[in-house]
């Protein structure tokens, strides 16, 4: 496979996601939900942040105690416009061509 650094990246999950620079989880209403929000989603509707990709994919292993569910997902780390970066699961689709 190609390698898809310096690629943009619009992310459509925000489930997983971690902002490594501020040690965030997507848990928390914040700025940094990626992917955007749907409207009536807090107090506004979010837009999605297209992000450059600084790494190629890479297997993690996940566990979710809500749903009872283990299992591996693909991630990529990507810098948002403000250089902050952030571990997002990976879909070939949310490649900006």
């Amino acid at each position: 496979m190609e390698s898809i650094i310096g690629k943009k990246y619009r992310p459509n999950d925000n489930s997983y996601s971690i902002c490594i620079s501020d040690k965030i989880s997507y848990g928390n209403f914040s700025r940094h939900y990626l992917a955007g929000t749907d409207e009536g989603f807090g107090e506004q509707e979010l837009p999605v942040i297209e992000c450059t990709i600084i790494s190629d994919p890479f297997k993690v292993n996940i566990t979710n105690n809500v749903v009872n569910r283990k299992g591996t997902s693909y991630f990529i780390l990507v810098n948002d416009p403000e250089e902050k970066t952030h571990m997002v699961l990976f879909f070939v689709n949310c490649i900006v061509k």
